[in-house]
């Protein structure tokens, strides 16, 4: 059964945790997320629902896709911002009181590519 299948008859859940056996004999697991607003199949690194066009973020504490269609937003009654690469396709949200406005996962980063290097950043601006 593919992922399409799966979403379509599973819960009705922002996330589907789907496993099976690897190569190594080992349980993978992997999470499909959903659209916020139509609850259709979205892609981890996706900032656009394919089939609606509501942007959407990656909140880390829920592990869930939310729409964002804002630089700021709420959730849970907490401020969240689009995470400071968002321009260069971090679709992560962080608090609205992170002093440096990165997400926890460009927060591993610690240089990134010089601002003239193209080659490493052909479409992205330097924040």
């Amino acid at each position: 059964m593919g992922l399409a299948a799966r979403l379509s008859q599973g819960p009705s859940a922002a996330t589907v945790d789907l496993c099976r056996v690897g190569p190594h004999r080992r349980a993978l697991t992997v999470r499909a997320f959903r659209c916020p607003k139509l609850r259709q199949a979205v892609a981890f690194e996706a900032q656009q629902c394919p089939t609606c066009a509501v942007t959407v973020g990656y909140h880390y504490p829920s592990r869930q896709m939310v729409a964002a269609p804002s630089q700021t937003l709420t959730v849970d009654g907490r401020g969240w911002v689009r995470c400071a690469h968002w321009e260069r396709g971090c679709n992560w949200l962080t608090a609205d009181d992170s002093a440096s406005g990165r997400c926890i996962a460009d927060s591993f980063v610690r240089e990134g590519p010089a601002p003239d290097d193209n080659e490493a950043m052909p479409n992205s601006t330097r924040p």
